[in-house]
């Protein structure tokens, strides 16, 4: 059987495990907790670039014009 214990910053070692990975934690309330290994989602995110142009408005690398306030919308709803 390995053991493992926590340190006073409530880090545990697991061994044979790499940095990086990320795991759902399930606690039965009885004292077993068992680790869940998530795989990350396959395919790509999309990305864009916001920025200001040369008259100060916001705009994504694909041209599309939009206010403080849409950006500020969009940014509380993630």
């Amino acid at each position: 059987m390995i053991t493992a214990k926590a340190d006073t910053r409530r880090k545990v070692q697991i061994p044979n495990i790499k940095s990086g990975t990320v795991f759902s934690v399930e606690n039965d309330g009885a004292g077993t907790i068992v680790l869940h290994e998530l795989k990350p989602v396959e395919g790509t995110t999309p990305k864009c670039r916001v920025f200001r142009n040369k008259h100060g408005v916001l705009v994504m690398d694909n041209g599309r014009k939009f206010t403080t306030e849409e950006l500020q919308k969009v940014l509380a709803a993630h």
